[in-house]
């Protein structure tokens, strides 16, 4: 059974495969960015959903207690055009 997620390109149906059947999960590490000087890279953005988080994203990173980020932090990303 394939589970349905969206539509595709063409108007097709999206599926992703069976649990278990999908590649496996790397075992690379991710990069460590925690020395970006997310300040220096607000003014470079152009990606608009990157635009949208960034400045949340800079202003906890001054404030190390509240680094955590939630769901409900999430900027409203129906108004980025």
């Amino acid at each position: 059974m394939n589970h349905a997620v969206g539509a595709a390109p063409g108007g097709a149906g999206a599926t992703l495969p069976e649990p278990g059947h999908g590649p496996a999960p790397s075992r690379e590490a991710l990069p460590d960015f925690t020395g970006v000087d997310l300040d220096d890279l607000l003014p470079r953005v152009s990606h608009p959903a990157l635009a949208a988080v960034l400045p949340g994203l800079a202003a906890r990173s001054r404030r190390p207690g509240e680094a955590a980020a939630y769901h409900e932090d999430a900027p409203d990303m129906r108004a980025v055009d």
